[in-house]
């Protein structure tokens, strides 16, 4: 039994800092940007776009059943935690794109348009939907090759 709770808190934790991520960089959702991407470069309608984000929320919530799936199997969780782990996990959704759309405000209100603009196209050029790193456009690596080239 107290694995169980540590196991929940544990993931409880994990959301709450993802959440943190999402609020400090506002392309940790990366989804908005790359339609935004596929707009331009494929010039796709606003029906197009609509079908797109539709898909893609879809995608998103069959994951997430996949997920709570597992977590349920694994911690052995009733349907009544499982439904109130669902619950909570999209109330932590909707809370994190109020944050997200409140940091878009507060920027526009500091940055002129043109800035913005600016900001809107660094964040195309990196890969999914991150700012692009300075330098031979390799950027920051990762893993077992970090200190390779050092």
């Amino acid at each position: 039994m107290n694995t169980k709770i540590i196991s929940v808190s544990l993931v409880l934790l994990m959301a709450g800092a993802m959440s943190v991520a999402a609020v400090a960089n506002p392309s940790f959702g990366r989804g908005q940007a790359s339609i935004e991407t596929l707009q331009q470069q494929l010039n796709l309608t606003e029906e197009q776009v609509q079908a797109f984000k539709d898909l893609q929320s879809i995608q998103r919530e069959a994951r997430q059943d996949e997920r709570l799936e597992r977590l349920k199997t694994r911690l052995s969780l009733s349907d009544e935690q499982a439904e109130q782990m669902k619950a909570m996990h999209n109330e932590h959704q909707s809370t994190r794109e109020t944050l997200r759309q409140q940091h878009q405000e507060q920027l526009g209100q500091i940055l002129t348009p043109e800035q913005l603009e600016q900001m809107k196209q660094m964040r195309g050029e990196g890969r999914n939907g991150h700012f692009k790193a300075k330098g031979d456009g390799e950027g920051r690596k990762m893993g077992r090759n970090a200190g390779s080239n050092c």
